[in-house]
């Protein structure tokens, strides 16, 4: 593991950050925010059962409103013991349910930060994006990104594209 002093992120190769989803999914009190380029193998490191993609959610608000998205949320926190894991954040779009427009990964941010800051166990956020911190704070704001990064650990991989090689 290496500081980046440039782009200010801790960076890893594939083993480094399985030693690091394992460390965070048991022993950690933060979750975690991988960052890279396609084809590297992030959402292959921390795939569980009940991981949904940012587009995914963002779809079921669309066709079904918030009431959805939550079950799916807290269905996820219920069976993967605390943890919520979020595949390619920053990929959705905000979209609109009968005229409500709304980021429902902002909103699923915000929601689990306002949940940690009074529960006994916190939920742990485990999530990953091909987008760098700066592009991620355009799309959802400051305010949702400081309350994200002090609910995660974030690492930046840097390998191999599995795709390719």
């Amino acid at each position: 593991m290496e500081y980046n002093e440039k782009t200010g992120l801790l960076e890893v190769n594939r083993e480094e950050l399985q030693l690091k989803v394992k460390e965070n999914k048991t022993t950690g009190s933060k979750g975690l925010l991988i960052l890279g380029e396609p084809g590297m193998g992030k959402t292959f490191s921390i795939k569980t059962p009940r991981m949904v993609s940012a587009i995914d959610i963002s779809v079921d608000y669309q066709a079904e409103g918030i009431e959805t998205v939550k079950a799916k949320i807290n269905n996820m926190i219920t069976y993967e013991s605390g943890k919520v894991t979020i595949d390619d954040l920053g990929n959705e779009e905000r979209v609109k349910n009968f005229g409500n427009e709304l980021d429902p990964i902002a909103f699923i941010i915000q929601k689990i930060y306002a949940i940690n800051q009074i529960a006994e166990e916190p939920i742990k956020i485990f999530m990953t994006s091909n987008f760098l911190p700066a592009t991620l704070s355009d799309k959802y704001g400051p305010r949702v990104m400081d309350r994200l990064y002090e609910m995660v650990d974030i690492v930046n991989l840097k390998d191999t594209n599995l795709r390719r090689s």
